[in-house]
């Protein structure tokens, strides 16, 4: 457990991204160290992108940010998910580009402020989805392979129904507008149940569910969902630990 007062982490989104402000929360609180006990006695604990209890997060909208910013110490780490309302003030300020931004995946930060937001657009138009899908699948696939959320059944169940019923709300607002929504709800439920008594990852659902197979320029909500869920894991497992001054993916021996 993390000894130290947990740093406090503000994410500011919109109506728009607030599915993922709650997705970088939910793998904020995950208990993913793993914790290994050796032949002399020792224990050891391997810690994965942030050590658990490190951090703690705080959601705030747009006009919740816009009232405190006065009082708001600069001093405090602040994430904005997204690229409209005040974070148009901070993106100007801040070097987004990045290998993934080939895909329109920009992130970066600057002091304590840091910026995450994709354009779509991008892949569709420069014909990068296939390569950018590999990426996706990649990552994704690093995360489950390592998570786990708690050792008690319950709460893995819970968790996993939680995340299942907030990713079919996001995605039933724009069944009809894209094609494919239907059957990546369906395909989700399937992963995710499947997995949740077990060892069990949000990142399984993303990366199981909308596997897009039909032209890419229909599916504009599936993938603008892909990009943000690679940004948000992305950011997360590289870079958060450097953004909140933490140590990173070390080993801890306790007695």
């Amino acid at each position: 457990m993390f000894e130290k007062p947990a740093k406090k982490l503000i994410i500011v989104g919109s109506k728009e991204t607030d599915v993922y402000c709650e997705f970088l929360s939910l793998l904020v609180s995950t208990k993913d160290d793993v914790k290994t006990k050796k032949e002399d006695g020792t224990q050891e604990t391997e810690i994965f992108a942030i050590e658990d209890d490190s951090v703690d997060t705080a959601i705030w909208t747009d006009d919740i940010y816009r009232d405190n910013r006065a009082h708001t110490s600069s001093r405090q780490k602040t994430l904005f998910i997204g690229n409209k309302g005040c974070v148009e003030s901070v993106i100007p300020n801040l070097n987004l580009e990045t290998k993934d931004s080939e895909f329109g995946i920009y992130m970066g930060w600057l002091g304590n402020k840091a910026v995450i937001y994709v354009d779509d657009d991008k892949v569709k138009k420069s014909n990068t989805y296939e390569k950018f899908y590999k990426e996706y699948k990649d990552i994704t696939e690093t995360y489950n392979a390592r998570i786990k959320i708690g050792s008690n059944d319950a709460q893995a169940k819970t968790s996993a129904k939680e995340y299942f019923d907030q990713y079919t709300s996001f995605f039933k607002k724009k069944e009809g507008k894209a094609t494919g929504v239907a059957g990546a709800i369906a395909a989700m439920k399937v992963a995710t149940m499947a997995t949740a008594g077990a060892i069990a990852g949000v990142g399984v659902v993303g990366s199981a569910a909308i596997k897009i197979t039909s032209d890419v320029h229909k599916n504009s909500n599936l993938i603008e969902d892909q990009l943000y869920r690679y940004a948000i894991l992305k950011f997360y497992m590289e870079h958060l630990a450097d953004f909140m001054e933490l140590p990173k993916c070390q080993s801890e021996k306790t007695q």
